[in-house]
């Protein structure tokens, strides 16, 4: 038992490592392996990359290091209590916003939010990242608190919605501080480190790029049992530069103490590159080697030393790896900038930016230089942000490129998370004849009712003289162009022929007898649309718990929008995990929310939900 620190400057000689451990570990297929990574990304490029090397990636749990905190704490100790996550903190300080007791202590900071509960959920949306942060970084300012100490007043709120949440859910939740604690405690009885040991002899953490103390700390308690297996990117790795300066660094350190620096002492000057870019890497070696086990067991035999070049790229990347700096660095010369090892396209526009890429795929094809359009990644700054230029540009291009968006978030125009975000903005006032023309529109709709010619439910609408408004208002004269007085002059039509005129609930009405043969199926089509969008927005009127309101959810998707039972969907399997998530409040918290409140809840779980897991899958892959 004990810790292995594998360590390159690519991610291929370390997952071939990977693969040569899984195949000497003597695991049977039938035995789960554990890697800790952070990306779905990664998972779904390192499934790819041992298939390829072992010929199967099978019974392969991939968590994230708060997963494995989780799991760990439900073996010790039996599935009493959950890890308190995210979610957990902001329904559990939205509670104590809530209450009385809060909203007289502070009353200068509650009246942000009183009355305007979505204010109240985006709050405690706030507070519950950064508490989720204090319990790894700061889990002694938590401790405090819980004594009740508290070192100044801009701390008193905080430290009062913490201290509430631990005395009303000590007995329903654990803090991720105090899980790791119990864990380490656990590791050091018998019984515990039997159990542990049969079902985690080995665990492998991938590609970790931020790793903080409480981590460290567990990894090197859990060593002692099982075997730990890291695998870790490193630029320079055969190098110690967790301590080297950038010379931007020292200036900046140099103008912020303004006095003669002469005799100062501000470390060694590393390269600026390695330095700038590689900050997160450096700052997690830099607390990994606080331990020294991870210092002796340091392992860079994987590295891959850059062939001397002549290229530009070459050049930087040669000195990137020995760490150089000024007189030390590869001398650059004209040529090298003129090479097109690297190259520099100012455009006006994201949608030019595209167009240029595509040219020099173009380019490279033509020249011989790119013989699969699948090793080809293309990383930008905000995938969502040029996601429809990528569209327009590759997909009405002449020469045609197979891509992959692979960390678009699920909500995109046509998938059925959006299609439900749409729904949902729905309001009374949107009962206006685009506006319901809008959700038609939507794809998943457009399945769900079988709507096949949109321009003739758009001609339909238009005949039966539907504006806006949902049930007839007499008294201005309104009514005639409103759905429900609409829709039944179409519903009529289909039933009465030659009618001039007839009463329906008081109100004069001429049926529409102009539409025959499939057009009149189109006609129920519609109503029935309409009779279930008006369905749900009257349910959504009174509070309810979150467990009802995924009930609500659900019901919509099948009754509006995607029927399960008869098709399969990517967004329907991440939507019911997402509920699946939400449900679990109901353990620990009964208060009941306005649909608003649900609503803004739901959203922001969607702006996490990525497609991450069609990263390298087909041709060309874009991702952030």
């Amino acid at each position: 038992m004990g810790i292995a620190l594998n360590v390159s400057n690519h991610l291929e000689p370390l997952a071939i490592q990977l693969s040569r451990d899984f195949s000497e570990s003597e695991k049977t297929v039938f035995s789960k392996c554990y890697v800790v990574t952070q990306t779905d990304g990664m998972n779904a490029w390192l499934k790819y990359k041992l298939a390829e090397e072992i010929g199967i990636a099978a019974n392969i749990e991939f968590l994230k290091p708060n997963d494995l905190i989780g799991l760990l704490y439900n073996w010790v100790k039996g599935y009493q209590k959950p890890v308190m996550t995210i979610e957990m903190l902001q329904w559990a300080i939205f509670s104590v916003l809530d209450s009385d007791a809060c909203k007289i202590q502070f009353p200068d900071l509650t009246n942000y939010y009183i009355k305007q509960p979505v204010k109240q959920m985006a709050l405690a949306t706030k507070l519950a990242d950064l508490f989720d942060q204090y319990q790894m970084y700061r889990q002694d300012l938590l401790r405090a608190w819980e004594q009740s100490i508290v070192a100044n007043e801009d701390e008193a709120f905080q430290a009062y919605l913490w201290l509430q949440i631990h005395l009303k859910h000590a007995d329903s939740l654990v803090d991720k501080s105090t899980a790791i604690q119990t864990i380490i405690q656990a590791l050091k009885q018998d019984e515990h480190k039997a159990n542990i040991q049969s079902k985690l002899n080995d665990i492998y953490f991938f590609g970790l790029a931020v790793i903080t103390p409480q981590h460290i700390h567990l990894f090197h308690e859990l060593s002692a049992i099982t075997n730990l297996k890291l695998y870790l990117l490193n630029p320079a790795p055969a190098y110690y530069w967790w301590e080297d300066k950038s010379e931007k660094e020292i200036v900046r350190m140099t103008q912020k103490f303004k006095r003669d620096t002469s005799k100062m002492n501000f470390g060694i000057i590393g390269n600026d590159i390695l330095n700038n870019w590689g900050k997160v890497i450096k700052d997690t070696f830099y607390t990994l080697f606080q331990d020294e086990t991870y210092i002796n067991v340091y392992n860079d035999d994987l590295a891959v030393e850059p062939s001397l070049s002549h290229s530009l790229l070459g050049k930087i990347q040669h000195d990137v790896y020995l760490n150089a700096v000024n007189e030390q660095r590869q001398i650059i010369r004209k040529a090298d900038i003129e090479d097109e090892s690297i190259l520099i396209n100012a455009c006006y526009t994201p949608y030019r930016e595209v167009e240029a890429l595509y040219n020099y795929l173009v380019k490279l094809v033509d020249e011989g230089k790119l013989q699969s359009s699948r090793d080809v990644v293309v990383m930008v700054s905000d995938i969502e942000a040029y996601a429809p230029y990528i569209k327009a540009v590759f997909n009405h291009a002449p020469y045609k490129f197979p891509f992959t968006i692979a960390d678009e978030k699920m909500q995109n125009e046509h998938s059925l998370l959006a299609s439900i975000s749409s729904i949902m903005a729905f309001e009374w006032d949107d009962f206006k004849a685009e506006t319901v023309m809008q959700l038609i529109e939507q794809p998943y709709v457009q399945n769900r009712f079988q709507f096949s010619d949109l321009d003739q439910i758009r001609n339909m609408i238009q005949t039966a003289n539907i504006r806006f408004g949902v049930d007839p208002h007499v008294e201005d004269g309104t009514y005639v162009h409103s759905w429900a007085y609409g829709l039944d002059r179409l519903f009529y039509g289909l039933m009465l022929s030659g009618e001039p005129e007839i009463t329906v609930k008081g109100l004069p009405l001429i049926p529409l007898d102009v539409f025959e043969g499939q057009q009149q199926e189109a006609v129920v089509k519609l109503y029935a649309f309409y009779k279930q969008l008006k369905k749900y927005l009257y349910l959504r009127q009174a509070p309810r718990h979150l467990d009802a309101w995924c009930d609500w959810l659900l019901d919509l998707v099948e009754d509006v929008l995607f029927q399960a039972s008869e098709q399969d969907d990517e967004a329907y399997q991440h939507l019911l995990k997402i509920v699946d998530r939400m449900r679990k409040v109901k353990q620990y918290e009964t208060i009941e929310v306005s649909f608003d409140v649900f609503r803004f809840h739901f959203l922001k779980f969607l702006e996490y939900e990525t497609k991450q897991k069609s990263f390298a899958s087909v041709g060309i892959t874009f991702c952030s």
